[in-house]
């Protein structure tokens, strides 16, 4: 939630040359980074099968080819993804955890490997074709589609290990939310072609989908084990609470990969710069903004949660309970995952700069203020409201 998310759409390991290679025997050079408080009134929790969905990831990736050596068994681990996912769904049945564990790691790599190395990120016509067989694979689970490729491979497996155990339903939810989430990396990708956003309501369209949040949430009930009912799942304030999940972890991953993402490729794909650029304010005050846009959504989101809360069947009780626990796991996991905290010399393996992140979690916001955001394409989640 990766991204940035990303949420899904931040570089695990960001190879660059603003970081030098590192001498064969000094250590990494170290910086310190304040990050803001994190309005999140929502206590920790975490699977008790963490380590073992952890250290077996690492098992099925080599399996796959996905990983070939022990550097790159250490990058893998990196993402530390079992800590994100096991977060969000602290009573999930272990099986499908794994498989959802695993899918986030495979969505990591992905990432670093199709959406943001090289021409992909700024060519949006390059990323195209790669999504498009992906989702055939999906579609169809047929392996001669990969063309050897161990990404595509990989998720072929973690396809049929997803049929075998989801229910059609499930199945078809955690397919469509690809399409969301290739296609928001589509959008993104043609955004930095075109130089950013020209307003912010084109940043919040893309953010929305970009940073791997619907494949992510798509997976709670499959984790969980509780089928949602369609008639509830797709209900509007039920489906402006899934968006408000999406939105509120993408901006909670820009507040903390913003400062590994400028070190390594200066990408400015976040809310900060967004607000910087489009606004003309400077740093410090284009943060402030950030953070209070991303309060106003966490006070809507658990406004409109305990509301839709009162009257949900137990599935969607437990639904709302992930998309909550999905929020905080993300902040903590964003704050001390080595995905954010190292950069790597030209080797992709050697650390060259390790980033020391300081950030806490706070019980109010930084503005508490009701009113709606002044963006179109998000301003119907408060609507919802009774």
């Amino acid at each position: 939630m990766n991204r940035r998310n990303d949420d899904l759409g931040v570089n695990m390991d960001v190879r660059t040359s603003s970081a030098a290679p590192a001498e064969p025997d000094a250590g990494p050079t170290e910086q310190h980074i304040e990050i803001p408080p994190f309005f999140c009134p929502i206590e920790p929790v975490m699977h008790p099968d963490k380590d073992a969905v952890h250290r077996r990831s690492g098992q099925w990736a080599q399996r796959l080819g996905l990983v070939r050596n022990a550097g790159e068994l250490e990058r893998w681990y990196a993402s530390t993804s079992a800590d994100f996912y096991g977060g969000m769904v602290p009573n999930a049945v272990t099986e499908h955890y794994q498989i959802a564990a695993n899918w986030v790691y495979w969505g990591f790599s992905f990432d670093d490997a199709h959406c943001d190395e090289g021409g992909n990120c700024t060519d949006p016509t390059r990323f195209i074709p790669v999504a498009a067989r992906l989702l055939r694979i999906l579609d169809t689970g047929d392996e001669s589609l990969c063309r050897g490729d161990p990404h595509l491979l990989g998720l072929c497996d973690l396809a049929h290990s997803y049929r075998r155990l989801a229910t059609p339903a499930q199945t078809e939810r955690w397919i469509n939310a690809h399409r969301r989430w290739l296609f928001g990396v589509v959008q993104q990708n043609a955004q930095r072609a075109a130089g950013g956003p020209k307003t912010l309501d084109d940043f919040f369209v893309v953010r929305l989908h970009d940073c791997g949040g619907p494949p992510t949430q798509s997976m709670f009930e499959f984790a969980n084990a509780a089928e949602i009912p369609g008639s509830e799942l797709h209900a509007a304030p039920v489906r402006a609470l899934t968006e408000l999940f999406w939105m509120v972890a993408a901006l909670d991953n820009d507040r903390v990969s913003r400062h590994k993402e400028m070190l390594g490729q200066q990408d400015g794909h976040n809310l900060t710069d967004a607000v910087r650029t489009v606004t003309g304010t400077d740093v410090q005050e284009a943060e402030a903004t950030a953070i209070a846009y991303r309060d106003r959504l966490m006070l809507l989101f658990l406004r409109l949660r305990e509301q839709v809360r009162r009257g949900a069947s137990e599935p969607l009780r437990i639904y709302l309970d992930s998309l909550a626990h999905g929020i905080r796991a993300n902040i903590d996991w964003s704050l001390r995952t080595p995905r954010y905290t190292v950069l790597y010399a030209a080797d992709g393996i050697t650390p060259a700069v390790r980033l020391r992140l300081n950030g806490s979690v706070v019980d109010s916001p930084a503005v508490r203020r009701a009113e709606p955001l002044p963006f179109p394409s998000i301003a119907w989640w408060w609507t919802q409201l009774d």
